[in-house]
């Protein structure tokens, strides 16, 4: 018993010496839910609410965010063929993860590497792209709200204006049309 126990010991120290090590590092991102007049207009109007920390949470590992990421820390050239981007955006995907921290509006971005440098560069990038990519797609949402009541605002202005005529020719004529026969035929 005493020489099988020595065996196994013996087997286990070699075996985890043999083992490279694996890093984990870790970035943490605040989300912060505005609930502005434009933010809830541009619910209504955009998007219907969802889960806002899962929804943040997939967008933080979106291709378009690690994308960016790996162009940014140079892990492909500008000019790779889309298959190496492709590949490197999955090695980064692969490694990356997110949590929620229990009871806050806190998500937790880690990232395991066998290089320690790596694994906190790459977790920091992808807050930082993240932080910026949010920023633009919230600027984007309250530019469409604009349009839209930028747009509202053109059809009420041109549709009082029309009323507007409409009273002064029945004013001048004394002949309804339109929404004042209705009104009228309401007295």
């Amino acid at each position: 018993a005493a020489v099988t126990f020595i065996i196994v010991l013996a087997s286990t120290i070699i075996q985890t010496n043999k083992m490279e090590p694996v890093y984990l590092a870790s970035s943490s991102v605040r989300i912060v839910e505005r609930k502005s007049v434009s933010s809830l207009l541009m619910e209504m109007v955009v998007a219907p609410s969802a889960d806002l920390m899962s929804s943040q949470a997939k967008a933080i590992t979106s291709q378009p965010v690690i994308e960016r990421v790996v162009f940014e820390l140079g892990l492909v050239p500008k000019d790779a063929s889309r298959e190496d981007i492709t590949n490197a955006i999955m090695q980064v995907e692969g490694s990356i993860s997110t949590s929620q921290v229990e009871l806050t509006n806190i998500i937790r971005i880690s990232m395991t590497h066998r290089d320690p440098k790596m694994a906190a560069l790459v977790a920091n990038k992808v807050a930082e792209v993240y932080i910026d990519y949010d920023a633009k797609e919230k600027s984007e949402q309250a530019r469409k709200v604009r349009i839209f009541l930028e747009n509202q605002l053109t059809d009420v202005t041109k549709r009082l204006n029309e009323a507007e005529e409409k009273l002064k020719d029945f004013k001048k004529t004394g002949e309804a049309t339109g929404a004042a026969v209705n009104l009228l035929a309401n007295l």
